[in-house]
């Protein structure tokens, strides 16, 4: 036999991958859902509404069998049923790492940023966020489960390389960073960040 045969996947281990994902509820409590919300006065499109809830799977629905909670905003909740991928049948709720406009999510530090956000969602950090600060400085935002900050990764791009200042606050309102250390890659503030979260 060659070696060849020895390193290619069998079809049952691809089935059973697959499988495992298709049980995998598509969110978790905290992470962030882009949807089009309907008020009063027209359409709006929520960039991250938090979820609050997910249900288990229901086998009756084998389309759409999760149902997720999120907050349009506070005190005001929606709930839809989503497939594997977190979208719902009219494709108006959809996963969402990010507040960036479309502009800045095209900028050097949008683009790292949301990098950055999507490597922390696929390593099961619940709710990284990448979006604009207060002051300006485009941030990836882990937050506790109260929705206080816990982890900001500030970004800083230039000539395709980053510089991440990465703060870890505990969950006290106006309380200062226990912790600080740079990265110069994205995978470098993912590690960083993942230590932070232990």
């Amino acid at each position: 036999m060659s070696i060849l045969a020895h390193t290619q996947p069998t079809e049952p281990a691809i089935v059973r991958r697959g499988s495992a994902r298709a049980t995998r509820a598509p969110y978790l409590v905290g992470d962030h859902v882009q949807a089009l919300d309907g008020f009063p006065g027209g359409t709006r499109l929520l960039l991250a509404g938090r979820v609050v809830g997910v249900e288990p799977r229901d086998p009756e629905r084998a389309d759409y069998p999760w149902r997720v909670t999120y907050e349009v905003e506070p005190g005001r909740t929606r709930a839809v049923w989503v497939n594997a991928r977190g979208v719902d049948l009219h494709q108006y709720v959809a996963p969402s790492v990010t507040t960036l406009t479309l502009h800045e999510q095209d900028t050097p530090d949008g683009r790292f940023a949301l990098t950055l956000a999507r490597l922390l969602r696929r390593a099961g950090v619940a709710g990284p966020l990448a979006r604009r600060s207060p002051a300006g400085a485009v941030t990836v935002v882990v937050f506790w489960p109260s929705g206080r900050e816990r982890v900001v990764a500030h970004v800083a791009a230039a000539r395709d390389s980053a510089r991440f200042q990465v703060a870890a606050y505990p969950d006290v309102a106006g309380a200062a960073p226990v912790a600080r250390e740079g990265a110069w890659s994205v995978i470098q503030a993912q590690a960083v960040i993942l230590r932070l979260l232990r």
